[in-house]
C-alpha cells in the first residue's frame, strides 16, 4: 500500500472509496511517494559502494510493527540459532514464515501460523488462529524489537542475485506435507540462470531461476513456477554470498 495509484485502482479496495479515512490515506501515500522520490534524487557518495543501508524498523502510528521481519533466538540445548520470517500487515495481522511472499494473494493462501496483533499497554498480544493467545512486553532495540524471547530485525534482501549462486541443502529434515510441501530438499543455482532442484517426491527437476528482492522463482521447462520467500542469514549487508539462507521458513546451507 505504498502506491497511491494502485490503492485507487485495486478493485478489492473499491468499497473503501467513500470512506473519508481512505481518501486521507491515499493523500498521505501520494505525499510520501513525492518525498521519497525527492530524497532518492540526491546523490550521496559512499565509501563502501557494495554496501546497502539496513532498513529502519517500520512502526505504524499506533505503535504496532509493520513489514517483513526476521526473528532469531538460541535453540534450546544447542549452539544453533532458530530463525523465522514474520510479516506484520498494516491492518494488524501477522503471518509467520509466509511460503511464497507477502502479496495479498500469498497471504490469502498462507497455511501456516497467522493471527491478529494489538498493543495492550507495553505488551504486544498475538491472537493466533486456532492457537492460544500470546502476550509479552515489546521492547524496542536499535535494529527492531524484542518480544517473547525473540529478537526481531527488519528483513534485508540480497544485494545482487549472484549472491545465491551455489549448491544448497536443508539443515534439517523437511516434512512431506503442509506449508513446506513444495520446498525442495536441496537445489543448485548456476550463474547462467539455470537451476536444478530435488523435489520432496524425490525427483530431480531442471529449470531456471530468478531473484526479485525477497522472492526466489524456480521455473520448470513447462513454465511451472515455484515462488519462495528467500532471506539471507549471513553477510546480508554486502555482496558476499551468504552461508545460509531462509527459504520459505526452512534453513538451507550453501556448500
Amino acid at each position: 500500500f505504498a502506491d497511491a495509484d494502485h490503492m485507487q485502482a485495486d478493485p478489492d479496495l473499491r468499497p473503501l472509496h467513500a470512506e473519508p479515512r481512505f481518501a486521507e490515506l491515499v493523500r498521505r501515500t501520494a505525499a510520501n511517494a513525492r518525498a521519497a522520490a525527492a530524497i532518492d534524487s540526491i546523490a550521496v557518495p559512499s565509501p563502501m559502494p557494495d554496501a546497502i543501508a539496513a532498513p529502519a524498523p517500520a512502526v505504524l502510528p499506533n505503535g504496532l510493527p509493520h513489514g517483513l521481519y526476521l526473528s532469531t533466538r538460541p535453540a534450546a540445548g544447542t549452539e544453533e540459532t532458530e530463525f523465522a520470517a514474520w510479516y506484520f500487515s498494516p491492518d494488524g495481522r501477522v503471518f509467520q514464515n509466509p511460503r511464497a511472499g507477502v502479496e495479498t494473494a500469498d497471504l490469502s493462501a498462507h497455511r501456516g501460523l497467522k493471527g491478529s496483533i494489538r498493543l495492550a499497554g507495553s505488551s504486544l498480544e498475538i491472537t493466533w488462529a486456532n492457537n492460544p493467545k500470546v502476550a509479552a512486553p515489546l521492547s524496542p532495540t536499535p535494529r527492531g524489537f524484542e518480544w517473547s524471547g525473540l529478537a526481531f530485525a527488519p528483513a534485508t534482501p540480497f544485494v545482487v542475485p549472484a549472491q545465491l549462486v551455489g549448491n544448497y541443502a536443508n539443515l534439517h529434515p523437511l516434512p512431506d506435507q503442509g506449508e513446506l510441501a513444495e520446498v525442495p530438499r536441496r537445489f543448485e543455482l548456476r550463474s547462467d540462470g539455470t537451476a536444478r532442484w530435488r523435489a520432496l517426491s524425490g525427483g530431480e527437476i531442471e529449470g531456471r531461476w530468478e531473484l526479485n528482492k525477497f522472492s526466489l522463482r524456480l521455473i520448470e521447462a513447462d513454465g511451472t513456477v515455484l515462488r519462495l520467500l528467500a532471506l539471507p542469514l549471513d553477510a546480508a549487508k554486502t555482496a558476499t554470498p551468504p552461508k545460509r539462507i531462509l527459504l520459505a521458513g526452512a534453513v538451507f546451507r550453501r556448500s
